[in-house]
């Protein structure tokens, strides 16, 4: 029964190319580095957020319980540990309802860029 997925980040890292003048002080090469890991994290919880609300919508609603049940926890490794605990998520993911098709959780992680690795 659906209950937990574990999502790992699969867009790829973006390339940059940098030019540096003749002499490279190590602390801003630090900096940089530093501001790239900062912007690439918010980018990441903005996704996982994105991701978040897009399962809510694709949640079949009756009394509001099963949409308010997603919650998620970020790690340090762009993994997003999302949970859902009401008892019959599983049964709506599996097609149980009519106002979503069976596996609308891993068409809504997939859609968006994410893979389930657990």
């Amino acid at each position: 029964m659906l209950s937990r997925l574990l999502l790992k980040n699969s867009m790829k890292k973006r390339a940059f190319m940098v030019k540096f003048n003749n002499t490279v002080n190590s602390k801003d090469v630090d900096a940089l580095l530093d501001d790239f890991e900062e912007l690439y994290k918010s980018e990441f919880d903005i996704m996982v957020l994105t991701l978040i609300t897009e399962l809510k919508q694709a949640t079949p609603i009756d009394t509001g319980k099963a949409r308010g049940g997603w919650e998620y926890q970020l790690t340090k490794s762009d993994i997003a540990y999302i949970t859902n605990e009401v008892e019959y998520i599983g049964y709506l993911n599996d097609g149980h309802s009519q106002q979503a098709p069976a596996y609308f959780v891993e068409q809504t992680v997939h859609r968006l860029g994410f893979e389930i690795i657990g």
